[in-house]
């Protein structure tokens, strides 16, 4: 097993009867080599599963007697021999009761090897919570993307940024490590089973509110693996998340290349990259950028100029007064 995406919506977020229309979303990615019906061009083609019987996503904890056992098996959507990992996903409608909550979980095993703990079961754990918010509406969940192998040079520090966003735009967003539920956590039950540590070195940290990770790896060849609950809260201060979507994935450890003494570098703000969350980056500039250092470029170096005049100009350069910005929406 190697990452987990997963994530639901009410079809229409507008209460009416009894019941609602879930979609639920489910992605996962397996070692390419482990299944005999492995993920090919053509396997895309044919919208066939990866593998077979490879589980079930169960209701394990709340109004679990209305949920019905969805299986695991995605459909192939893309691979890579590289990294001997094939991808898939699948899209299930479920109606549920509404003002339901349940937690429901896909269990299994086994971890690959990995440099650090895992090597056992893997759990991921998410929450789907039916009763109608403060505003009248029924609760959409955050959506997060990853690639399931992140390759990253080993004995560098590291910045990975998770992307959380919410089409319920007023929600506070933030993400935390995922927990095996002692103590006790938001969902009541394990998330993560073998790779709780999580299977990183020590000297990692996490920043919630923009689900920042900053980290090492030290084993070239090595597997770290990450796993994280993405949350929305109704507000600021809201002590309970009303949904909790699981996501897991992995670090692989690669030599620091040769010939490259100055890596390239980001300066500057740097917002949660393919978030809009709440009203943050989702209007224009709180107060104009005064700083005459705020991204500035030199266009052309004389140093390096391949020209055999002895004369030369004074390289140009240009601030850049805006950010660029990505949003992630739900399908």
């Amino acid at each position: 097993h190697f990452d987990c995406v997963s994530s639901r919506r009410a079809l229409s977020t507008t209460p009416s009867g009894a019941t609602v229309q879930v979609l639920i979303h489910q992605r996962y990615s397996w070692r390419r080599d482990y299944w005999s019906s492995m993920c090919t061009t053509t396997t895309i083609t044919n919208q066939q599963i990866i593998g077979s019987n490879t589980g079930n996503l169960d209701c394990n904890v709340g109004s679990c007697s209305s949920f019905i056992t969805l299986s695991a098996d995605v459909i192939c959507t893309d691979y890579s021999t590289l990294t001997d990992c094939s991808s898939g996903e699948v899209y299930n409608t479920l109606s549920l009761p509404l003002g339901g909550t349940f937690i429901v979980g896909f269990y299994g095993g086994n971890w690959l090897a990995l440099a650090i703990g895992g090597n056992g079961a893997w759990q991921v754990t998410g929450k789907i919570d039916l009763t109608v918010r403060s505003d009248g509406l029924i609760n959409t969940s955050p959506v997060t993307t990853t690639l399931p192998v992140i390759y990253r040079t080993v004995g560098v520090q590291h910045v990975q940024i998770i992307p959380m966003s919410d089409a319920d735009s007023t929600d506070t967003l933030r993400c935390r490590w995922s927990t095996d539920n002692t103590p006790s956590n938001a969902n009541g039950y394990d998330e993560c089973a073998s790779v709780c540590a999580p299977s990183l070195p020590a000297g990692y940290t996490l920043s919630p509110d923009n689900c920042t990770l900053v980290f090492r790896i030290s084993s070239v060849g090595g597997y770290y693996a990450v796993a994280l609950q993405i949350e929305d809260f109704y507000t600021s201060t809201s002590p309970t998340p009303m949904s909790s979507v699981p996501v897991q994935f992995m670090f692989y450890g690669i030599a620091v290349p040769s010939g490259c003494s100055t890596p390239p570098s980001i300066i500057g703000v740097r917002p949660n990259l393919g978030a809009a969350s709440g009203n943050s980056f989702c209007h224009a500039e709180s107060a104009p950028i005064t700083s005459s250092t705020f991204w500035v470029f030199d266009i052309w170096n004389p140093a390096l100029s391949s020209t055999t005049t002895t004369t030369t100009t004074p390289p140009t350069s240009h601030t850049v007064t805006s950010r660029a910005r990505r949003r992630l929406w739900p399908t």
